[in-house]
């Protein structure tokens, strides 16, 4: 059996939960008291709070990054010649813990300058997402079709774990969207600004999950009727 270096992946969950909680120590010698600590739909600042707020993020990404790299394995118990389930959430959970990385220092910019309104600065949070998120989904696009049939990864549907052949045909459709996916969200990130780029990122989300549910029922569907 093909095994992954656990290691080395143990190293870069480490290194994405660590710096963020060394950046806000860092930070807590430097800030004032009160910083702002909540930002409304409009994206003006609707309550301040304790300095010390800031950790709640990258707390939250050390309970998420060692939950993710302790069931990792558990993914790949079905598989009989490879290891590919372990290594997409592998990958999966690094790129989640970039996201909260990325979004800890962009709340201590937010500190530091004591911003009443994000959707005023040049770099826009909801422009930022969509491109994250872009680039994440594309990642994860490609992998999906080397999934193998579990219940921790891909297009987890009672319908696509029916068989193989349903859960690969599943799989590779759900990467092509995926992909087309992703590249949409690169594409708003230029387009859409504030707000809008968060509902486009969740309106583009809900449709690829909506069509990605649909299409392999169909085939499900099919499969059974044929048998």
């Amino acid at each position: 059996m093909k095994m992954i270096n656990r290691k080395k992946y143990l190293i870069a969950y480490i290194i994405l939960m660590v710096v963020p909680l060394l950046a806000d120590g860092i930070s807590l010698l430097l800030l004032p008291d009160v910083i702002p600590a909540h930002y409304g739909l409009g994206g003006e600042v609707d309550r301040f709070g304790s300095k010390f707020e800031l950790f709640i993020l990258p707390a939250c990404s050390v309970i998420m990054g060692i939950l993710i790299f302790l069931c990792s394995k558990s993914s790949s118990k079905d598989e009989t010649s490879t290891k590919n389930n372990e290594k997409i959430v592998l990958i999966t959970g690094e790129c989640c813990l970039v996201i909260f990385m990325i979004l800890n220092f962009y709340m201590l910019y937010l500190a530091f300058n004591n911003i009443t309104n994000i959707f005023d600065l040049k770099l826009d949070i909801g422009s930022v997402c969509c491109f994250l998120f872009g680039i994440i989904i594309i990642v994860i696009g490609n992998m999906l079709p080397k999934s193998k049939r579990n219940s921790m990864v891909g297009l987890r549907l009672p319908w696509t774990k029916s068989s193989d052949e349903i859960w690969k045909k599943s799989q590779h459709f759900g990467g092509i969207v995926s992909v087309i996916c992703g590249f949409l969200l690169l594409i708003s990130a230029f387009i859409f600004k504030g707000l809008m780029a968060i509902i486009v990122l969740l309106s583009v989300n809900i449709l690829t999950s909506i069509i990605c549910t649909v299409y392999t029922y169909i085939i499900s569907h099919n499969n059974i009727e044929k048998t």
